[in-house]
């Protein structure tokens, strides 16, 4: 057999192609091509100018946005009332005032993140002691038209505490979150190494990629428009031991055991038939093998998962999955949902569903300042897992799209934009129930799963919370956040009968310095 190319090869061509292609839109690309990370709090002003119909220049669901992007939607989009007018000069004083030619930017952004358990969603409690988790964020780019070069860094405590996932950060609590080189055009945009994708709205959940895990190293491309585009992901996950085990060090026990890399390469069309609709189609693969790397099959976004999982030539294992997403919208109402597929037997009926759906509507300007919205996720007790454990849908012990599995959530709220009060005040009491079953996606994947429930099995946890999320906004550089409240829980930890009454809360503070200025070159 001959030798396997490096994979070195297939990705100097996959970057050299997309260099040539990108000069096509040389003079039309955005001006910035800055990543807006994720966690930014932009998103949230974003996603509400999204819920009335504006910005129609942002596809929907496909996180992260470039600084160029979201400034060409601003000045598309006027706002038609004093509060959505706010909302856009706090997403502008986010970007930032645009530089000509070369250009340096930096920002620091400390904050603070408590709870009264462990975990930092109030609903999911762990534990009975509050925690607090300080972090800072130090931002560094550098602009040249349509290229930029970023990286960001990050001391947090979150990392060493997380519950559910890792310790990712063994020097000092700091890690790296986003350092990349990155071309932004009109048809074409790319970029190369870590930060964190989220295919969803802010906010919530997204079934086939998420920021829920640890930013990603890899290679994103995209081609097309706001119209019609094709988007791509293909990102290295923590390898798995030869027996196994997921230790985030899968290399230091490789002469032991061995370990099996394991990769994602994920796929979506977004199609905007109208600027009020899109239709997504989503399509992931996670593939390892002892010598995994950059495949050129999973590479390549026109090869259909759906018929190449399984076909010869098989080079690697590999667990797949499909998915469809709907966004519509009007000037006050926005609907959005997602469905996945893992696992669906057709032919022989002899396996329990694999699947995964979510579904959001708010209806917007109840007056001009009150919004209301209802929200449900459910996702199956198999979804996410696997009988290879190197299949597992994770990476570093937190879920690439959702945390959990065997669950079904709902949440109604509504939404008050106070600024008669006092500027930038937003009250939200909310409601959510939440059913949680006894599987989990990080749990062994056994052929007795067929005996549980598609979905809620075992003996259902079910919790009631009835809270306020209130957030001060003020200006850009600073958000606080308060989520406090109450949970009734039922069969407490999959106790029958056992319950449980208490009062949950999280906050979390963020402030920022940030600043700009020309770079000379020669």
């Amino acid at each position: 057999m001959p030798p396997r190319p490096p994979t070195r090869r297939y990705l100097h061509l996959v970057l050299l192609t997309l260099a040539a292609l990108a000069p096509a839109a040389r003079g039309q690309a955005p001006a910035d091509a800055r990543l807006l990370a994720t966690d930014d709090p932009a998103y949230v002003w974003i996603a509400r100018l999204q819920d009335r119909g504006l910005l129609p220049g942002l596809t929907p669901g496909a996180l992260p946005y470039t600084v160029g992007e979201i400034r060409t939607a601003l000045a598309a989009a006027p706002a038609r009332d004093p509060v959505e007018a706010r909302w856009m000069r706090l997403v502008s004083g986010r970007l930032g005032p645009p530089v000509e030619g070369y250009a340096v930017h930096g920002a620091i952004e400390p904050g603070l993140r408590a709870t009264t358990h462990r975990r930092l969603d109030p609903v999911r409690e762990l534990g009975d002691r509050g925690r607090a988790y300080p972090r800072v964020t130090l931002r560094t780019s550098a602009t040249a038209g349509p290229w930029a070069l970023e990286v960001a860094a990050r001391v947090d405590a979150w990392y060493d505490l997380d519950p559910d996932g890792m310790d990712t950060a063994l020097r000092a609590f700091a890690r790296s979150e986003q350092a990349a080189v990155s071309r932004s055009g009109t048809l074409t945009a790319w970029a190369f190494g870590r930060y964190s994708d989220h295919w969803g709205l802010p906010g919530e959940p997204g079934l086939v990629l998420s920021d829920n895990a640890r930013s990603l190293d890899g290679l994103r491309f995209r081609f097309g428009g706001r119209r019609l585009a094709l988007r791509s992901v293909v990102a290295e996950l923590d390898a798995v031991t030869g027996d196994g085990r997921f230790t985030g060090t899968a290399g230091d026990d490789s002469v032991a055991s061995g370990q099996e890399r394991r990769w994602l390469a994920a796929h979506r069309l977004d199609w905007s038939p109208t600027p009020r609709v899109t239709l997504t189609l989503f399509e992931s693969v996670l593939f390892s093998d002892v010598s995994a790397g950059w495949s050129a099959k999973w590479l390549n976004p026109l090869q259909p998962v759906l018929l190449e999982l399984d076909n010869r030539p098989k080079n690697d294992e590999n667990n797949g999955m499909i998915g469809l997403g709907v966004h519509a919208r009007s000037a006050s109402l926005r609907v959005y949902g997602q469905v996945l597929v893992d696992d669906f037997d057709i032919m022989n009926h002899d396996e329990r569903a694999s699947v995964a759906a979510h579904l959001s509507m708010v209806r917007a300007r109840l007056g001009s300042s009150v919004d209301a919205g209802l929200s449900a996720t459910a996702v199956a007790s198999r979804t996410y897992n696997t009988f290879q454990p190197e299949g597992r849908y994770l990476h570093l012990g937190r879920g690439l799209a959702t945390q959990f599995s065997d669950y079904v959530e709902s949440t109604g709220f509504l939404r008050w934009y106070a600024d008669t009060v006092t500027d930038g005040l937003v009250v939200e009491p909310y409601a959510t129930l939440l059913w949680q079953g006894e599987r989990d996606l990080r749990q062994p994947y056994l052929a007795a799963d067929n005996d549980f429930a598609t979905v809620l099995s075992g003996t259902v946890e079910r919790t009631a919370r009835i809270a306020v999320r209130t957030a001060w906004e003020p200006s850009e550089r600073f958000r606080l956040v308060i989520d406090a409240g109450v949970n009734h829980v039922r069969n407490l930890a999959h106790v029958p009968s056992a319950t449980r009454t208490r009062a949950s809360a999280t906050a979390a503070i963020h402030f920022r310095i940030a600043g700009s200025r020309p770079l000379r070159l020669d």
